[in-house]
């Protein structure tokens, strides 16, 4: 099957996925938007009733009795956003 899709742009800006691997996501290089390799900046999410005993800054912790989600900054955890009802809006 041939490729017809010369470009691909969103609001300007070319979009190119060519060289992509698996596990790669799209970045922004100044220029376009290229695969590039995932990171996660060493920050990790941690799902539990209670709060990780030896987080680092930018770890992020869901309270999971109460849905509300947390990101450990400056020695101490900063509630970010709100807790979720746990309604979708739809219809059963």
């Amino acid at each position: 099957m041939a490729n017809f899709l010369k470009s691909l742009f969103v609001k300007g800006i070319e979009i190119d996925p060519a060289g992509a691997t698996s596990s790669q996501v799209l970045s922004y290089n100044g220029t376009k938007f290229a695969p590039a390799t995932a990171s996660g900046g060493g920050s990790s999410v941690t799902v539990s009733d209670t709060a990780p005993a030896s987080p680092t800054s930018g770890n992020m912790w869901y309270k999971s009795n109460t849905g509300a989600m947390y990101v450990y900054y400056d020695s101490f955890w900063i509630e970010i956003g709100s807790p979720s009802s746990g309604l979708d809006g739809g219809s059963a």
